[in-house]
């Protein structure tokens, strides 16, 4: 062939078509090759050879190909090819090195990393005809090049196990600025030796096997190491069962497991997924411990977990899995997977119920359609009262509860008149199951409503104009703004919206009169408060409204509501006081809602006989349909070889669950079609996506995934949808307003520099005796402060403010704050109790006048944290910013229980404890925190007072 176009031949039928664009370019240059189209030989035989059908960017490329043909200079070689690529975040770098050896013609890049890297491989499989097969056709220009996760491709999987990664390269290749990127970035110029490892697995087909060498000795830094993380509280040691291992699997995509590319019905899975199929079924074993799948629960498979169990002499995965109860039955194997991981989710044990203390009563129908009841039951008062005391609360009962007992599951609520323990139905029933204890999974209790985009979307659509979402989300900003600079603003939106144990604190020194735009630790506190809300606003439209309330779903046991009424009767506070009964109309909607339908306007009426209901929506037994079910808000009801292939079975059902679970494309499609068309959440598309979503949210018990047509797909997205990567439009709708409204807010949090430190330092703080204390405060700041650090760079936090508040702005890659809220909530209530211990510890010396030496020892605390010669001398080799939360640590109650009251009484202050166990241990502590308090609300006010 002549001109840009030539016919190459002689290539190994091995080769692919980037192999031979790689071996051209090394003639041409990069980026010279446009197309290549490899092609069989017509005849295969053991001489067989391909030829290949090239398209280059000019002329004179073509010509320089020629020529080396001719000189007998253009080889491929015989060597198979594959791209690999590997990825790491940079959370997951902890050091890169560059070592240049002199007179060596390679230099070594060098990176430590805290995490083993994504391995991608380049997508070639064939899908379809030859002449689309990118196997054997490359384009340059193709933008829709694939990779797809792997797994460690290495013979020993030596990628997996490194926790140093060395790239050879040639001396003279050029680098990035890595400097520029990385802060912990060194070159070296000296010699440079690899040495030959040892692998610690043995297996690399199926599951992983990590076992040590023999006779290898675990280094005495490494024991030490062990020791201080348990000491210190970051292993919990004892407490851990060493036979129950969480498997993890970190949140994968679908196309991870199986590419878009595969053909239709003949969809192709990666090694990924038999990976995960082969750790499932064969287990993991570790030292002398074979862990094996034992069950997941309904939010461990969202999460991509699972539960595996080491087997022991009379205990094994399948023992426990017979002592859950008897799903021989159940033939779905969505719904026995769903059954099996019931007894996993997240629970308060409390009481043993005997089964002659259960009463089993009919389900309420309306003929054999509906079923009203479904999932819901009732308890009897005082037992709900037994119930509360053991989830430690103390002040007030719950009216419903959300509970696991046996093979039951649902809602009960309290009814009066009940003489039986519980009373189940058989909606209730999931397997049968011999375990009497109860279980709580929640309560009903004040919850604070929130609009967000969903509720939005379907509100505007029904006829709510724009400006009156625009008017409230002014008013949440103009109250954000307010609370950072007046202290009474700042107590409203702390009542109307809490924030956790903290807000204790926070609102007590409010009341004592400290400044928010002051006083540092009060404002970094409210800042971030402010700065959390402000994103919430921009990411979720999540705007606050006073007037509604998220609340459990219950059913009027009285027969006394009529169709299209509810009772609805709603607290103030977390305890249950200042109750009112709504009358009227309201809107209940379900959570989550993409149909219109999901939204009904009903009529509140108040009804004597459901008075002890509280903080939950009671809805009629009676109408043409069950009304609860479609206006329900945030609670929604609801032999050894058969059981080898079962088990089996739900292996693959945990795999193909993450191919199939759409949920989040759909929810984000809806918005975007919404958002876009005339009719809104009415319109075709979004009707078509509302049915799809109630496939899918059904899919963990149906097994059934929902199938997402192709004109549903989305090519553009909303500028309020922050998709950076992805072809974007201004919005028009009312999300879109909102979104760039709420861009022009700036959260600010200020840092605790010297210079503050120099302003705000109160002398009035300090009284007599307190350089006693200096020594022993400074030593306890540096502990607190080094383990409050290590926990921030743990989780990926920025901020002192966003770890001790709650209100977590941004956390490393693989920290979400929806599974480990809670273990960081604890983790710094662990530190906080922690903290209190040293300050309640009294030398023999002081037993004489305790109060003043108490007062000393508080303001030594103080003193240490705030003056400024003491600003930033507390672990200066971490290169840690300066915390301030150390003084406030033992003024935080003890689980929870204590409430602060007026400061006029701060003898009341550390009252009543959730735990009779708790007010008791700390009896002795009632006076110290009691008189502290009152000598800093009384330095406050004489403050005040003077001109």
């Amino acid at each position: 062939m002549g001109g840009k176009t030539l016919q190459v031949s002689g290539f190994p039928a091995t080769v692919n078509a980037d192999h031979v664009k790689d071996l051209l370019e090394r003639i041409v240059g990069v980026d010279n090759v446009c197309v290549v189209k490899l092609r069989p030989p017509k005849n295969n035989s053991a001489n067989s050879r391909s030829f290949a059908i090239v398209q280059f960017q000019t002329e004179a490329h073509a010509s320089l190909v020629v020529n080396a043909a001719r000189g007998n200079a253009l080889r491929s070689g015989s060597n198979y090819l594959k791209k690999y690529r590997l990825e790491l975040s940079y959370e997951s770098i902890w050091e890169i090195q560059l070592h240049d050896p002199p007179g060596s013609q390679k230099k070594f890049l060098l990176i430590q990393v805290l995490a083993a890297p994504k391995i991608y491989e380049q997508n070639l499989q064939h899908s379809g005809s030859m002449y689309d097969d990118p196997l054997f056709n490359y384009f340059r220009d193709d933008t829709d090049d694939q990779w797809t996760r792997t797994t460690d491709f290495t013979p020993l999987a030596s990628i997996g196990q490194s926790y140093i990664l060395c790239l050879e390269l040639p001396h003279d290749c050029d680098l990035p600025n890595i400097q520029e990127y990385f802060v912990y970035y060194k070159e070296h110029k000296r010699d440079f030796h690899c040495h030959r490892g040892h692998s610690y697995s043995s297996n690399t087909c199926f599951a992983p096997i990590v076992k040590s060498l023999y006779f290898t000795d675990i280094p005495y830094e490494i024991l030490f190491k062990i020791n201080h993380m348990v000491q210190n509280g970051t292993l919990s040691g004892p407490t851990l069962d060493d036979n129950f291992y969480r498997l993890d699997c970190e949140k994968l995509r679908s196309t991870d497991l199986s590419p878009r590319s595969a053909p239709g019905n003949n969809a192709r899975r990666t090694a990924l997924y038999n990976r995960i199929l082969s750790v499932l079924s064969n287990g993991i074993t570790i030292g002398n411990k074979h862990f094996e799948f034992l069950a997941f629960s309904s939010s461990q498979l969202r999460d991509n977990s699972a539960w595996m169990f080491a087997s022991r002499p009379g205990l094994s995965a399948s023992d426990i899995r017979e002592w859950m109860g008897n799903f021989r039955n159940i033939r779905n194997v969505a719904k026995y997977a769903a059954r099996l991981g019931q007894s996993f989710s997240a629970s308060t044990e409390t009481l043993k119920v005997h089964k002659y203390e259960v009463h089993v009563i009919p389900d309420i129908k309306n003929g054999t359609k509906y079923v009203f009841s479904d999932g819901i039951g009732t308890i009897s008062a005082d037992f709900a009262d037994e119930v509360s005391k053991k989830c430690k609360l103390a002040r007030f009962t719950p009216s419903a509860f959300q509970i696991r007992y046996g093979g039951y599951k649902g809602v009960v609520a309290i009814d009066p008149t009940s003489h039986w323990k519980l009373s189940l139905r058989g909606s209730m029933s999931k397997f049968p199951s011999d375990n009497i204890t109860l279980d709580v999974l929640a309560y009903s209790k004040y919850q604070p409503c929130f609009l967000n985009r969903q509720l939005i979307t379907l509100l505007s659509t029904l006829g709510v104009r724009d400006n009156i979402f625009e008017l409230k989300q002014q008013e949440v900003v103009k109250q954000l703004n307010r609370m950072v600079t007046e202290p009474q603003a700042a107590i409203d939106a702390i009542e109307l919206m809490p924030m956790g144990e903290i807000t204790n604190v926070v609102k007590e020194l409010l009341l004592c009169g400290y400044k928010p735009d002051v006083e540092p630790y009060l404002s970094m506190i409210l800042q971030t408060f402010r700065a959390s809300k402000l994103l919430e606003l921009k990411t979720k439209s999540r705007i606050f409204i006073p007037e509604g309330r998220a609340m459990m779903g219950c059913l009027d046991e009285t027969h006394t509501l009529k169709y299209g009424e509810v009772f609805i009767q709603a607290s103030n506070s977390a305890n249950d006081s200042d109750k009112f009964v709504v009358t009227g109309k309201v809107v209940v909607a379900k959570n989550p809602c993409l149909h219109p339908g999901d939204i009904r306007i009903l009529e509140a009426v108040y009804t004597p006989v459901l008075d002890h209901m509280v903080n939950c929506v009671v809805f009629p037994q009676q109408g043409p349909r069950q009304q609860n079910l479609i206006s329900v808000n945030m609670f929604l009801f609801g032999t050894r070889n058969q059981q080898w292939k079962i088990k089996q079975e739900v292996h693959e059902y945990f795999a193909n669950y993450i191919v199939n679970e759409s949920l989040g494309i759909i929810a984000n499609a809806h918005v975007v079609f919404a958002d876009r068309e005339s009719l809104k959440a009415e319109s075709t598309p979004c009707i078509k996506l509302a049915e799809l979503f109630s496939v899918a949210v059904d899919y963990p018990k149906t097994g059934v995934p929902a199938q997402i047509p192709g004109e549903l797909h989305v090519r553009e997205y909303p500028d309020f949808m922050e998709k950076l990567d992805r072809v974007t439009y201004v919005s028009e709708g009312v999300i879109g307003k909102l979104y760039r409204e709420i861009k022009k807010q700036s959260p600010h949090i200020g840092h605790f520099t010297k210079d503050v430190a120099r302003r705000s330092y109160d002398s009035d703080l300090i009284v007599d005796g307190y350089q006693d204390y200096i020594d022993e405060a400074v030593w306890m700041k540096g502990e607190y402060d080094f383990k409050l650090g290590n926990l921030m760079e743990h989780y990926g936090i920025k901020s002192e403010a966003e770890i001790i508040s709650g209100c977590i702005l941004k956390m490393a890659k693989n920290f979400t704050k929806s599974s480990d809220a809670d273990a960081i909530r604890q983790a710094v209530k662990s530190l906080r109790k922690e903290a209190r211990s040293w300050f309640s510890e009294m030398n023999a010396s002081e037993s004489g006048d305790v109060p003043e030496a108490l007062y000393a020892k508080a303001s030594a605390w103080y003193h240490v944290t705030y003056h400024p010669e003491y600003w930033g001398c507390y672990n200066e080799v971490y290169g840690r910013p300066h915390l301030i939360s150390f003084p406030c640590a033992w003024c935080i109650e003890m689980n929870g229980g204590s409430k602060f009251r007026d400061c006029e009484t701060a003898d009341n202050w550390w009252s009543g404890s959730e735990e009779k166990s708790t007010e008791t241990t700390n009896s002795d502590s009632t006076d110290m925190v009691s008189g502290v308090l009152n000598m800093l609300q009384k330095v406050v006010s004489l403050r005040n007072a003077m001109p």
